[in-house]
């Protein structure tokens, strides 16, 4: 994914966000590594690495638990 494109970042959080929404609870807990191969498969290049710093942005500008 380019860097510098806005639209794809929040077209990319959104759909992490409902990926996320579906695992709700500890019975559906996501590892950063299913996560990872979530957004590789939906067309999103996201190294390992780079999955915490998402789920914090998520987290803190979507208001999401």
């Amino acid at each position: 994914m380019p860097r510098g494109k806005s639209f794809d970042v929040f077209k990319r959080d959104s759909l992490l966000l409902e990926f996320m929404k579906e695992h709700k609870g500890e019975e559906n807990i996501l590892s950063s590594r299913e996560i990872q191969k979530f957004l590789n498969d939906n067309g999103y290049d996201v190294k390992k690495g780079a999955i915490c710093v998402i789920i914090n942005r998520i987290m803190y500008e979507r208001n999401a638990p």
